[in-house]
């Protein structure tokens, strides 16, 4: 079973929202500060004092959702379609419905990943559900193609159509199973509206949330099912110029979609033609609610939306030319595979053009460019899921102001 998708502002919206705007603002600065204290805590090479205050001062100029949330998070263990699946539910306190947003990872991520993304979210008010619906994704980097540094015979694999029909099928499973649980009354799913649900994700997590949104892929024709989505983010959207014809690939999307990518967010694999492939997606769909935050200078690894995003590499790594291109495999922290389930030389993920990109970017420089994701990602939702007017005004208007020199915002 595969997904179904569903798919002005006036004089008295603007009146509307220039009347809340204080208010909305005065409710502790963004929603985005909710997360705030999880980046100054994991963004261990920069000492607290004035940057801190910098990038709360920042986030306290930018969006300030109607929500301001402490959520819980718990990690469950699913049996579904004869396999164990690991889903990471994040929940907003309080006994309300809560609109859901699905989060899928990015290849060699686990259910737990994008912790910043959720963190933002789950405090506006959003149950957001984690899920890396393949284990084939989440190992990716100890698979026998990467320890032979195939990467981008990896890359054709885990991008094309067989994978996705696979994702998809065992997501509409996942999804079946939420919804059971909640018909049920189970303390961490009865609050879920089903009705008021967002698809996001990073990397192929991201190619799957555009396909399930109504990109076309070759052998993907099939798109029955019952889930409703509003809205979809995708965080370092994906685009292959050989899947098909672009003029009629994202013609089929027509619910609000936001593209988060950035200047220096390239291919570690090497399966597009560069980072400035990133931005077709949103450049060939058809109006209205499609935007383009357009990061400056931040790699493709950071935008998975990990606690590490705002610490710096050390000088020596950030060594070399500016270009992109694969610069090989190399032994890393993001290692997955256990030295005794194997007795190959352990590889990591390609580096690509990582190294040089965030050159000269301090740690609340970083801080900032996330903050600024949090804030455009927030607001987009709202705007889109809870249909909220203060929120589109905000995205319209003030948000290309905020953003300054750390991006720009396009929408059409």
């Amino acid at each position: 079973m595969l997904l179904h998708l569903e798919h002005v502002t006036s004089t008295r919206r603007k009146a509307l929202f220039r009347r809340h705007a204080a208010r909305g603002l005065a409710h502790g600065a963004s929603v985005v500060c909710a997360a705030l204290a999880v980046l100054v805590a994991c963004s261990t090479d920069q000492p607290s004092g004035p940057a801190d205050a910098e990038a709360q001062a920042f986030a306290a100029r930018g969006y300030g959702s109607a929500m301001h949330s402490v959520a819980g998070t718990a990690t469950h263990a699913w049996s579904v379609s004869g396999q164990t699946v690991s889903v990471v539910m994040s929940l907003p306190a309080g006994t309300s419905a809560a609109p859901l947003v699905i989060y899928l990872p990015g290849l060699g991520e686990s259910s737990e990943a994008g912790e910043l993304w959720r963190t933002a979210w789950s405090s506006a008010g959003y149950a957001v559900l984690s899920v890396q619906l393949l284990e084939a994704d989440e190992r990716a980097w100890s698979s026998a193609l990467a320890r032979g540094g195939e990467f981008r015979k990896l890359a054709l694999d885990r991008y094309g159509a067989p994978a996705m029909r696979q994702r998809l099928r065992l997501l509409a499973d996942v999804v079946a199973e939420g919804e059971r649980r909640s018909l049920q009354g189970e303390p961490a799913w009865k609050r879920i509206d089903w009705n008021r649900v967002a698809i996001a994700g990073y990397d192929v997590g991201a190619y799957a949330a555009m396909v399930a949104a109504g990109e076309q892929l070759v052998g993907l024709e099939d798109r029955s099912g019952a889930l409703k989505i509003r809205a979809a983010i995708a965080l370092s959207p994906f685009s292959n110029p050989a899947a098909g014809s672009i003029d009629s690939r994202y013609r089929d999307i027509r619910i609000p979609v936001l593209s988060v990518t950035s200047t220096a967010d390239g291919d570690p694999l090497g399966l597009t033609d560069g980072g400035d492939q990133r931005s077709v997606p949103f450049e060939r769909m058809r109006g209205p609610d499609k935007y383009l935050l357009m990061l400056r200078d931040v790699s493709h690894a950071r935008l998975a939306g990990g606690v590490s995003a705002t610490t710096p590499e050390p000088a020596a790594k950030r060594a070399g030319g500016a270009g992109g291109g694969d610069l090989g495999p190399r032994r890393g922290t993001n290692q997955r595979m256990n030295r005794e389930e194997s007795e190959e030389p352990l590889v990591d993920r390609p580096r690509a053009v990582e190294r040089a990109v965030v050159r000269g970017l301090s740690a609340n420089a970083l801080r900032m460019r996330v903050l600024a994701a949090q804030a455009v990602s927030t607001a987009f939702l709202d705007a889109s899921v809870k249909d909220d007017p203060r929120a589109r005004e905000w995205l319209e208007n003030d948000a290309p102001r905020w953003l300054g020199g750390l991006g720009t915002l396009g929408r059409k």
